[in-house]
């Protein structure tokens, strides 16, 4: 399998907060494809994605799951896995021909310019998604509201989560806008936001 000693295989069903990459193809009206990969570096064609795909037929949402949900699937071969979109299928809820992301993505470099401070970056209006890059060789802090990315004592006050080196972390279906605070005790580490819009 290609990439195999950094691909993992697990049979789990839900995304993880330690995701190294995902992809979504909304490109056909009424069907979704989703992919992820615990692989930053995954290229399409390497056989450690795990793909579902999501399509709306008489009102209900269907997802179906690549291999049952293993990390061992070509992300360029999403089309082909299942058989073709269901008769009927209308677009997803929130899917139409005009809000699809197609898109390049936005990318928004910050290194950290002193330890322990605060520094801020603002998503584009309308983002849809986002994936956040520890770019570094030390962990970094993230929070969603100033103030809240600093260590605190004792340490059940803390309200950032962390983000490990070369590790991800990503959020999808955003409604709002959205603002990420991030701080590291260590000068010059490196994050790396990429952000897709509608």
């Amino acid at each position: 399998m290609a990439n195999d000693a950094a691909c993992h295989q697990v049979d789990i069903y839900r995304r993880s907060d330690f995701v190294g990459k995902i992809k979504e193809d909304g490109s056909t009206l009424g069907c979704l494809y989703i992919g992820q990969t615990a692989d930053h570096n995954a290229v399409d064609t390497d056989e450690c994605w795990q793909i579902r795909r999501i399509t709306f037929v008489g009102g209900v949402l269907c997802t179906e799951y690549a291999a049952n949900g293993k990390y061992n699937q070509k992300w360029a071969d999403r089309a082909a896995i299942f058989p073709p979109c269901p008769p009927g299928a209308a677009p997803i809820p929130g899917q139409t021909e005009t809000n699809v992301v197609t898109a390049p993505p936005t990318v928004k470099w910050i290194e950290i310019a002193a330890a322990d401070t605060e520094q801020s970056y603002t998503m584009p209006a309308n983002t849809k998604r986002f994936e956040i890059l520890n770019d570094g060789g030390f962990q970094v802090r993230l929070a969603y509201a100033t103030g809240k990315a600093a260590i605190q004592a004792p340490i059940t006050n803390n309200e950032y989560w962390p983000l490990d080196p070369s590790t991800t972390y990503g959020e999808e279906e955003l409604a709002g806008p959205i603002s990420i605070f991030v701080e590291s005790s260590t000068v010059g580490v490196v994050v790396v936001i990429k952000s897709w819009q509608q």
